[in-house]
């Protein structure tokens, strides 16, 4: 398997892990940006910091990795329920598969903060959950 392949597994699986939270109507990952229904979970690669283990021969790659869970375009009545339920569903959910069906060693939330998200001429309120994973990639 390729760098590339084993990279975006872990985004593929992530996607159909997120997929399946009955909250969250729209998953997008590595796709032109556009909001079809709401809620939507935007999967960001943020940063992946890499170390050689010499000794085995691999990569280990700490990946962060954001998701931006679009809730609303009206500032929600219940903050708590609007919009931090549906973000604490999809950490369950990735918590309840934290290897992503094989293409992580483990992966956790490091980050939960609800908010807003500026966009041009959009306006949306929703929250960002950020999560650290741990893939090793041999060569």
């Amino acid at each position: 398997m390729t760098f590339y392949n084993s990279y975006k597994a872990v985004f593929d699986n992530l996607r159909t892990v997120i997929s399946g939270v009955s909250s969250i109507k729209y998953v997008l990952v590595g796709e032109p940006f556009k909001i079809k229904s709401l809620p939507t979970a935007l999967l960001m690669p943020a940063r992946d910091d890499i170390s050689y283990a010499s000794a085995e021969g691999r990569l280990e790659n700490r990946l962060t990795i954001d998701v931006m869970v679009l809730v609303k375009e009206t500032e929600p009545e219940d903050w708590f329920q609007s919009v931090v339920s549906p973000m604490g569903d999809v950490v369950d959910a990735v918590l309840a598969n934290p290897t992503l069906s094989g293409a992580v060693l483990d992966i956790y939330p490091v980050y939960f903060a609800p908010g807003e998200f500026r966009f041009p001429n959009k306006l949306y309120y929703g929250g960002l959950v950020r999560f650290a994973a741990v893939f090793h990639y041999a060569f």
